[in-house]
Order: C-alpha cells, then sequence, then structure tokens
C-alpha cells in the first residue's frame, strides 16, 4: 500500500501519460515545493508492463498501479480530501500550466470530491499536498 496517508489532501491534476505531459507536471511539482511550506508528492497511475523509457524516477515523484491506487483514493474522496480542480477542463491543463508558472498552490481554486468515483487509470496524476510545518531543521 503507498505511503500517502500523511498527505492532508490529494489532488487530481490528470492525465499525465505523454513526454510533454510527465514533464510538465514535473515542473509543476518543483515550482510548487518552492513556495509551499509543507510536503509535495506526485503520484502517477501506471499500469505494469506499460512503463515509458521517458519515465524515469525523479525526486518527489512515485509510480503505483492503478488498483492499488484505488483504496487510497476512495480513502481521501470519503474523507472530502479528494480535490479536483475547479475548471470545466477533466484533464487538469489549466492546473498543471498554472502550478508550472508559479501560481501558488492556495491561490487555484479546488472542490473535494464526496460522491463520485474516481478510478485512476494509465497516467493519471495525483498531487500529495501536506500541512504546512516548518521546514527549517
Amino acid at each position: 500500500m503507498p505511503d500517502l496517508y500523511g498527505y492532508s489532501a490529494l489532488i487530481h491534476l490528470g492525465h499525465v501519460a505523454s513526454p510533454e505531459r510527465f514533464e510538465l507536471a514535473i515542473r509543476a511539482v518543483d515550482k510548487t515545493r518552492r513556495f509551499w511550506p509543507g510536503e509535495i508528492q506526485l503520484v502517477v497511475a501506471i499500469e505494469e508492463g506499460r512503463m515509458q523509457q521517458w519515465l524515469d524516477m525523479p525526486a518527489n515523484c512515485i509510480f503505483h498501479a492503478p488498483e492499488i491506487l484505488q483504496n487510497v483514493i476512495d480513502d481521501y474522496r470519503r474523507s472530502g480530501s479528494l480535490l479536483i480542480p475547479d475548471q470545466n477542463e477533466s484533464a487538469g491543463n489549466a492546473t498543471l500550466h498554472a502550478l508550472a508558472s508559479g501560481v501558488p498552490l492556495d491561490a487555484l481554486n479546488f472542490r473535494a470530491r464526496h460522491k463520485n468515483e474516481v478510478r485512476p487509470r494509465h497516467g493519471d496524476a495525483f498531487l500529495g499536498v501536506g500541512r504546512a510545518r516548518d521546514r527549517s531543521n
């Protein structure tokens, strides 16, 4: 089971199963980590045997099979901590571009996903967001 329960929220960023989208997601995570005082982790659902050559293991990124992530996502959804970008755009393009451009995470609008199921598919990306804490040590 992935160790994601230490994060206060899981944000569904959409599909990143292409080199360009994955690079954009990594830029978004790196930029967000500069400004967010809590922990940030990119989690990507990857089907076994479908790893691409361009998918290396960058810092602050982990890969899990979609079926393994489902229980974690269901738990976050039930708790009201599974957040979806509040745009009329399911792939999360606007959110990824905003984060990669340095827009602070808390400046974006997200809504909790309570009732609708989110089924991770190959290439789906989620951002684990931890509570703010002192990182001076």
